[in-house]
This record gives structure tokens, C-alpha cells and sequence, in this order.
């Protein structure tokens, strides 16, 4: 499958500050990409490199193997994108929002092509609605509605459920599987909310301070056998030895009297609370410690960013 996006040692540097080092990465036809990332750490300003809002000072952008800085225009009829939060006209209906950007793109967009993407972003009757009438989820669908109006192959979405409540957040969510599955539309998607990341994305990578610290399939990267589950128990001076001389020895992560940590496949623990319950333990809680924000964390901590390559 081929690159829709390719970045190439890009670094931005403002003043004596590396805002963005260095960074390579690619972004396959197809992919929801998540694009993570401390506050500070290069993500805003990637985007913006990426749409042409600001240079950068070595390196280059490629979008469908052309160029961006020779095929600037060109390119960009080719993406659609939200930085941060839409800017709209509020004395004005979501239609008149669609309608002027429709104009301003320069390009053939029909009244149908309009109520399409309203149907699309859960819209459609609300449309004659001032802005100021809009809720933040609306109007953070109509902006990725105004995106979509030139039909890109390409969006980019940085931080799209920020401020949102649960409702909109599920929305925006459901929205971008939907435009991934049932539009075939490329997404780059930045947000701190790491849980909404790993229940949409395909790929992702990770940066801090500008690096590259990891990138890859999301399945692949959050290794289901690597699992962290912990068990707590009911006090037990005798689970240390037992399990130990057990054939459950090797997933031992971390043990104590009433907290057991063990690095396995979570298919594994019913089996283990099983046997947990059948030698006369009790067992209190069961949770999953591995996720996308734990493994987040684990790459972000100076320490190991630094120990780390790529």
C-alpha cells in the first residue's frame, strides 16, 4: 500500500528552540494514524508544517510521493484539516459556513455535495441553525464537515474532541471510523486523550521533545502478550511461594501479599483466576495495566526516551 504522507528529517527551529527534530515518519493510504505526544512535544507544529502554515527549517514533506513545497497548491486541494478549533462565522447558519468555504475553494461543490456532508457529520437539519446555537460537538462536526467539503483523500485532525464532553467525544469518535471505513478517507489524528487513540487507531506514532520515539501498527506496538494484569487478593502469606512453584511462575511480573502483577496474554486470565479460586485464594479484582497510555508513559519518561532507539 502506498505513502499518502512522507516526512523526511523534517526540523523546525524557532530561535535557539528545536521545536521539531529530525522527524521521519509515513503514513500509509488508508490509516487512521494517531499522532501522540506530550504538551510541547512537536505535534502542532508537524501539522502545521505538514499543511504548509509554516516552513520548516530543514527536511521536506511528501504527500502521494509529490513534494510539498514544489506542489504546494496542488497538494493542498488534496487534504482537508482542523487545527485546533474551527473558526466559523457565528452570526451566520452552518450552511452559510459550508456555502463560503464551498467558494472559496475554487472548485465545482454542489448543493448535494453540502447536504451530503451534513448527512455524513450527523448534521443534517440543523443547518439553518445560527452557529451560536450550536453546541462545541456541532460545531466541531461542522468543522470537520467543512473539511470534507472539497471530498480530500487526506484529513488532518489536531486535538478534534478537545473540550468536548463524553457525548461529543463519542461522536467525533464514531465519526472518524466512519469516514476511515465507509469513506475511505486517510486520517491523521493528534489528541491527549490516549484512550479515544487507541480505540480508533490503525498506526501511530509517538514523539517527545520533537523525537521520534515510536511508530508502528498499533497491534503490534501494544503486544497483547506483554500484557500487564493485575490480581488483588484477599491477604496471603502463602501466594508468593505457591505461584512460584507453579507453572504460572514464569508470567510473574511483581507479587506481594495482596497484589500480584503478571505480564501475559489477558486470554490467559480466566485460566489463572481458575486456579487462583480452586487453590483457596480469593479473589478481590482483576484489571488490565497494559493500554496505550501506559505504554505512553512508559516511552515519555526522559529516562527511557533517552535509552531508546529507533
Amino acid at each position: 500500500m502506498s505513502l499518502i504522507i512522507e516526512t523526511r528529517k523534517l526540523t523546525k527551529k524557532f530561535g535557539n528552540i528545536v521545536a521539531v527534530d529530525e522527524l521521519s515518519f509515513g503514513i500509509q493510504q488508508g490509516d487512521i494514524y494517531g499522532f501522540l505526544g506530550q504538551n510541547g512535544a512537536g505535534k502542532s507544529t508537524t501539522m502545521r508544517m505538514l499543511l504548509g502554515l509554516i516552513y520548516p527549517t530543514s527536511g521536506e514533506v511528501f504527500i502521494n510521493g509529490k513534494s510539498f513545497s514544489n506542489s504546494r497548491r496542488y497538494l493542498l486541494q488534496h487534504i482537508g484539516a482542523i487545527i485546533e478549533r474551527p473558526d466559523m462565522y457565528g452570526y451566520l447558519s452552518g450552511w452559510d459556513n459550508l456555502r463560503i468555504i464551498a467558494k472559496l475553494s475554487k472548485k465545482s461543490i454542489t448543493k448535494a455535495r453540502l447536504y451530503e456532508v451534513l448527512e455524513i457529520t450527523g448534521l443534517r437539519g440543523r443547518e439553518n441553525d445560527l452557529i451560536k446555537a450550536y453546541s462545541q460537538g456541532m460545531k466541531q462536526r461542522l468543522g470537520i464537515a467543512i473539511a470534507l467539503v472539497h471530498d480530500p483523500e487526506l484529513l488532518i485532525l489536531d486535538e478534534p474532541t478537545n473540550g468536548l464532553d463524553p457525548q461529543g467525544i463519542a461522536d467525533v469518535r464514531n465519526l472518524v471510523k466512519q469516514l476511515s471505513a465507509d469513506h475511505g478517507k486517510t486520517i491523521l489524528i493528534s489528541s491527549h486523550l490516549l484512550h479515544e487513540i487507541e480505540q480508533v487507531a490503525t498506526s501511530m506514532l509517538i514523539i517527545h521533545k520533537g523525537k521520534k520515539i515510536a511508530e508502528g501498527k498499533v497491534r503490534e506496538l501494544l503486544n497483547p502478550n506483554e500484557t500487564l494484569m493485575e490480581v488483588s487478593i484477599q491477604p496471603s502469606k502463602e501466594i508468593s511461594a505457591r505461584l512460584h512453584s507453579s507453572d504460572w511462575a514464569k508470567y510473574i511480573y511483581k507479587i506481594n501479599e495482596v497484589n500480584m502483577v503478571f505480564k501475559m496474554n489477558p486470554d490467559q486470565m480466566p485460566v489463572l483466576n481458575e486456579w487462583l479460586v480452586t487453590n483457596g485464594f480469593k479473589v478481590l479484582e482483576i484489571r488490565s495495566k497494559h493500554s496505550l497510555e501506559a505504554y505512553f508513559l512508559t516511552l515519555t519518561n526522559d529516562e527511557a526516551a533517552a535509552n531508546r532507539t529507533i
